[in-house]
């Protein structure tokens, strides 16, 4: 047998299980609004975090720049050094010369044979036409030199076969050419080349098909007494 609860009991319990629920229901709401903060925090970090990469990305890159524009600098003053060694090395080598001896190797550099066209487009009744990079017309610092361009065959010629020659030495293509007879089509040049010390001479020649040598070019070289 069930017993009565009293009027006023009841009315406690009742207010007992509303602020159970209305607790419920804040908290959830609370829970709710946590974790809303939470992922706006997180997303906040995660921005931070991006942003932090990106100015070490930056940063990094600020460090490459001025590693490159340091090995640049020092590759300058490298230059500026043998530029200046080797204006000393011409004030002493030229200090005793004459003023005859001068004349003499002016006169001795003139009378070189330049028939050959230093040109980009061949003209009717031109010689072969070259180009020539870089140039062999320099102060050489070092035996070793390549020397790399293209050369056109004159109208009427061909060109089967090249090669450059220093005093007795020889030298041929790293490749073998491929005739060309349309004076608008080039072969190319790529020779390496050891060149002795002190004044000498370079003759760069090509053949035709039938194995004829004729004169390119011929140009003075100087590699200054080690």
């Amino acid at each position: 047998m069930t017993l009565p609860v009293p009027q006023k009991n009841q009315e406690t319990l009742e207010a007992a299980l509303r602020q159970e629920a209305a607790f419920r229901v804040q908290a959830i709401r609370d829970f709710r609004d946590l974790e809303a903060r939470l992922r706006e925090q997180q997303a906040t970090i995660d921005t931070l975090n991006r942003t932090i990469g990106e100015k070490d990305t930056y940063i990094h890159t600020l460090h490459l720049e001025a590693q490159k524009h340091n090995d640049h600098l020092a590759a300058v003053r490298r230059d500026v050094e043998q530029y200046a060694f080797f204006a000393r090395r011409l004030r002493r080598d030229f200090a005793g010369l004459t003023t005859d001896w001068v004349r003499a190797a002016v006169k001795w550099i003139a009378s070189f044979d330049t028939t050959a066209r230093h040109s980009d487009q061949p003209l009717p009744g031109a010689g072969d036409v070259y180009h020539l990079e870089p140039s062999p017309y320099r102060v050489f610092t070092a035996a070793d030199f390549r020397l790399t361009g293209w050369v056109r065959p004159a109208p009427g010629k061909s060109i089967a076969l090249l090669r450059a020659r220093i005093g007795d030495q020889t030298f041929r293509p790293s490749a073998p050419l491929a005739p060309v007879a349309d004076p608008t089509q080039s072969a190319p040049i790529d020779i390496a080349l050891n060149i002795p010390p002190g004044m000498s001479l370079l003759r760069l020649e090509v053949a035709d098909t039938d194995g004829q040598w004729r004169s390119l070019v011929n140009a003075p070289l100087w590699r200054p007494q080690a």
